[in-house]
């Protein structure tokens, strides 16, 4: 990601990977880091709604039937 990206790109780019379920924008300055950043989830993830601070957004792509409770990924074998 660049400097000038904001989350709705970070949206973007989950909604135009169809293997992509849920996105991760986190802000320029979160972490120490100087730009933002975005991480897209594939259909194996957990969610867990803790808020992070300003500028933190995540969503879940439209249509997306699997969600996994954090606590179910303790009890899957190493991948």
């Amino acid at each position: 990601f660049t400097v000038d990206q904001i989350a709705a790109d970070c949206r973007a780019l989950c909604d135009a990977d169809a293997g992509c379920a849920g996105w991760h924008y986190e802000p320029t300055g979160s972490y120490f880091v100087d730009y933002p950043r975005c991480h897209l989830k594939g259909h194996r993830f957990a969610v867990r709604a803790v808020a992070q601070g300003e500028g933190w957004v995540a969503g879940i792509k439209p249509g997306v039937k699997l969600i996994l409770d954090e606590s179910s990924l303790d009890e899957q074998p190493a991948e």
